[in-house]
């Protein structure tokens, strides 16, 4: 894959015919919806490119697909998915990627869910990522994990119905699923082909430490996507230590270790790229679509880079 860099983008891509001018620096030969574990950009990070654009983009970059955000202020409004999703997968399957996963608003089974899952599946796409819960405090832990189950029950057989997967992402926090063990008593008397678990190694290792391990044996059953990224602890100014995003390679994550324990796992599916630390060099409401693309364009390509290389050491296939 040939190295980007900032100033050729500038003299060859415009914000109008954006994507057309991009070289290809990756071969498609293999359909991306055949690949057994596609790498996928979470479309929050490329947010200043339509549909149209984003597929041509990521393509030229060397992905295999997007996850796609349809939730308020994501790609596709939730309210129009009706009529914006399908139009958006097929621009962006046109250029070659599959839209395999989305990234939703969805924490209950109503009439809006319904026409957002229908839509989705009808296009194709396999996983949907829930949004995220919280504890009532009247009611403790325990009491609002058993209303979030029941919640995520009458989710599992509205997906069962449409023919979809549901994938609640484990997140660090304080907020339901910050713990594996709560995704996992949320999830365990469920079909897996129905509910499951967006797993993410980043999160598991900022709340588990060393034993994220044990975390992810739990809910391996129940994993059909993943998640890319890492982190550091960092002492802020007031003292206090954080989690800081930081590229891949460069944080705590042992991805090897965790892609020996998925492969022993026999799993396979869509792995989300996602890229939280600062990409620009700038402020990004002062750039053009232009700039934009093309210090964005190095970015992603050397994220891209160091997760195929991660993935290739650990020995998982494309």
């Amino acid at each position: 894959m040939l190295p980007l860099n900032r100033r050729d983008f500038l003299k060859t891509v415009g914000a109008a015919g954006l994507a057309a001018s991009f070289p290809t620096l990756r071969g498609q030969s293999a359909s991306a919806s055949a690949l057994k574990n596609p790498i996928i950009l979470f479309s929050k990070h490329a947010q200043w490119l339509t549909p149209e654009e984003l597929g041509p983009y990521l393509r030229a970059i060397g992905f295999d697909g997007v996850e796609l955000s349809v939730r308020p202020g994501g790609h596709v409004r939730p309210e129009e998915a009706a009529r914006q999703l399908p139009a958006a997968v097929k621009a962006i399957t046109s250029a070659g990627l599959s839209v395999p996963n989305m990234v939703s608003g969805i924490t209950d089974a109503d009439e809006q869910t319904e026409t957002v899952l229908r839509a989705a599946a009808d296009s194709g796409i396999k996983h949907y990522r829930l949004a995220y819960y919280n504890f009532d405090p009247a009611l403790g832990v325990i009491k609002s994990l058993d209303q979030i189950r029941a919640r995520v029950e009458k989710l599992a057989k509205l997906n069962e119905k449409l023919g979809i997967h549901g994938a609640w992402q484990n997140h660090d926090g304080v907020r339901p699923g910050a713990s594996i063990w709560e995704i996992w008593y949320a999830v365990k008397d469920l079909d897996p082909r129905w509910m499951g678990v967006q797993f993410d190694p980043r999160h598991a290792t900022v709340e588990g430490g060393n034993s994220w391990v044990n975390d992810f044996d739990v809910v391996k059953p129940w994993v059909r996507c993943t998640v890319a990224k890492d982190f550091l602890w960092e002492k802020n100014a007031r003292g206090t230590w954080t989690a800081k995003h930081v590229p891949l390679g460069e944080g705590m994550v042992n991805f090897n270790l965790f892609y020996e324990r998925y492969l022993a796992a026999g799993l396979s599916g869509p792995v989300s790229l996602h890229v939280e630390f600062p990409m620009f060099t700038r402020d990004e409401k002062a750039m053009s679509k232009a700039e934009l693309s093309a210090e964005g364009a190095v970015i992603l390509q050397r994220e891209l880079v160091s997760l195929r290389a991660i993935m290739a050491k650990a020995g998982v296939p494309a």
